[in-house]
């Protein structure tokens, strides 16, 4: 357990006067200036701040934005809620607490004898005395915030060189950017409605917009923390080590082809590998919980203090509630949805409806007969030529599926047998995945309940079990000498624009598909396939 922790010889990062000399200030939402190609000079890429693209200054140099406020290091302000929930409840505004001075803590109160907000708990957390208990991870927490109770408040962050994250333009002219992008810029939107005269005389009146940017900094921190740390602590001490982020070793079965015409939706070709939704999911963790937060999931939670729009267990009707930021964070945060995704392990939950709190997530109607499906968050939207016998919650194998099905035909993969033993024991496939052992294909209705072109072919039935497994076309076997007695596959999805562009140009090639000799690289006559064939009869 505590080699999973953070070193205890790592200082936090404050960034004091004689740091913010050296910086300049990022304070421009834009990126260009009006009618112009140059960057803005205050803005997220400016050449000013950064200094020019392709340069070594543009890697290395480092922004801040000024937030008026003081608000938590986000390290701290993620040890102080998992030590105590009410801490964060009372940044938050959700809870009222009064201060014990008998017991130098915070005790849950109401709204007539107790405090709330971000200002309240800052006046108190150096005078806490935290709850201790047996627990190593506990003990650990409360001495990291003893240690570094004088630096804890911070009111500047840091902006990570402009070459990390960079501006281009795509081939088609299309514009793109790293999304971290996105969350800096929430941050200097929320300070640049802060006056700095109210935050000098009046920082109660803030607790909102506060906590606000208290959470918009520990979202930059969670995206850099998952990107760099992982599952293994990577910054605490890995930096060396050899590994690839989020590949997926599975155990290889057979490939059940069950088409009945060539070109049916659910063909599965010789440059493809079939693949369960968990392996996909634990491959793709970073597309997926991007495609989630900007899928569903978007109109159910709006803000942390919107009211997120769930579903009536008992009426189906859609119920607007104030949930607990705790909540809104499981379901928004990188954090919080990649232990949503790791829970989908649990084969025996996947059929279960997505409870939040004590409400559904959402609704879904599911017309097998005539193939159409919709996802449906206000059952008085549905037309009256609609069964609603036929609406029913949505579950987490169908929510992931509809998210995966968006975006898995992107990106290709590399698919390895190890030990490697020569040409064929590795080598690059289009990703087919499979949901239940017996799916059904659906078509998604628009929001007018028309049928649409989206087609989703192994939409998950809810009386069946899953597929786990990895099933590579029976040309590869023979190369990758796999058979099914428990050998094993890796699968490593390929993310970047450059990767897929060149797998799709291979897969057009001709050498791809020939041998040194001139013969077909793959074939399904390999031995373990012309034994069976051989032993029916049908070979000599």
């Amino acid at each position: 357990m505590l080699r999973d922790l953070p070193p205890f010889n790592i200082d936090i990062l404050t960034l004091d006067k004689k740091i913010i000399s050296r910086l300049r200030p990022v304070t421009s939402l834009s990126t260009m200036l009006p009618s112009s190609n140059q960057f803005d000079p205050n803005g997220l890429f400016s050449t000013e701040i950064f200094g020019l693209p392709g340069t070594e200054e543009r890697m290395t140099t480092f922004g801040y934005i000024d937030l008026k406020v003081p608000i938590f290091h986000p390290l701290a302000f993620n040890v102080l809620s998992d030590i105590k929930k009410l801490y964060k409840e009372v940044m938050a505004s959700t809870a009222y607490a009064i201060y014990n001075k008998d017991t130098k803590d915070l005790e849950r109160s109401n709204i007539v004898e107790g405090k709330t907000g971000y200002e309240f708990f800052a006046r108190h957390y150096d005078k806490l005395k935290y709850p201790s208990s047996n627990a190593t991870t506990r003990k650990f927490n409360i001495a990291f915030i003893e240690k570094h109770k004088d630096k804890l408040l911070m009111d500047k962050l840091l902006v990570l060189p402009a070459g990390l994250r960079d501006y281009y333009v795509k081939k088609d002219g299309r514009p793109e950017e790293d999304s971290i992008n996105s969350l800096y810029r929430r941050v200097i939107s929320l300070a640049n409605l802060i006056d700095p005269v109210i935050a000098r005389d009046d920082l109660e009146s803030l607790n909102e917009i506060r906590y606000k940017i208290q959470v918009a900094v520990f979202e930059i921190y969670d995206y850099i923390r998952v990107m760099l740390d992982g599952k293994k602590k990577f910054v605490a001490g890995k930096f060396a080590r050899r590994a690839v982020f989020y590949t997926t070793r599975n155990v290889a079965s057979p490939l059940p082809i069950s088409i009945t015409k060539l070109g049916d939706n659910n063909l599965i070709t010789y440059n493809h590998t079939q693949v369960g939704m968990y392996q996909y999911l634990a491959a793709t963790l970073p597309i997926a919980i991007k495609e989630l937060r900007m899928g569903i999931l978007s109109n159910i939670f709006l803000s942390p203090n919107i009211p997120a729009n769930l579903i009536d267990k008992n009426t189906l009707q859609p119920a607007r509630e104030n949930i607990d930021t705790y909540i809104h964070d499981t379901w928004m945060s990188i954090e919080g949805l990649e232990k949503i995704i790791y829970t989908f392990k649990q084969e025996e939950t996947r059929h279960d409806p997505v409870v939040v709190e004590d409400y559904y997530l959402a609704l879904i109607y599911v017309n097998e007969k005539e193939k159409v499906f919709k996802v449906v968050h206000d059952i008085n939207t549905v037309p009256d030529n609609i069964d609603k016998s036929l609406i029913r919650p949505i579950s987490i194998a169908e929510l992931f599926y509809i998210t995966i099905n968006g975006y898995y035909q992107r990106y290709p993969a590399l698919v390895t047998r190890y030990p490697i033993t020569g040409l064929g024991s590795t080598y690059p496939s289009k990703i087919y995945v499979k949901s239940t052992v017996h799916a059904i294909g659906l078509y998604e209705l628009d929001n007018n309940w028309n049928k649409t072109d989206k087609y989703y072919p192994e939409f998950p039935l809810k009386t069946e079990k899953f597929y786990n497994t990895i099933s590579p076309h029976p040309t590869h076997l023979g190369r990758l000498g796999m058979d099914f007695d428990g050998d094993t596959g890796s699968l490593m999805v390929l993310y970047t624009d450059e990767a897929v562009e060149e797998i799709n140009k291979l897969f057009k090639q001709k050498r791809f598909y020939l041998d040194p000799a001139g013969k077909l690289a793959y074939s399904a006559d390999y031995d373990t396939a012309s034994a069976v064939v051989k032993a029916f009869g049908y070979m000599p």
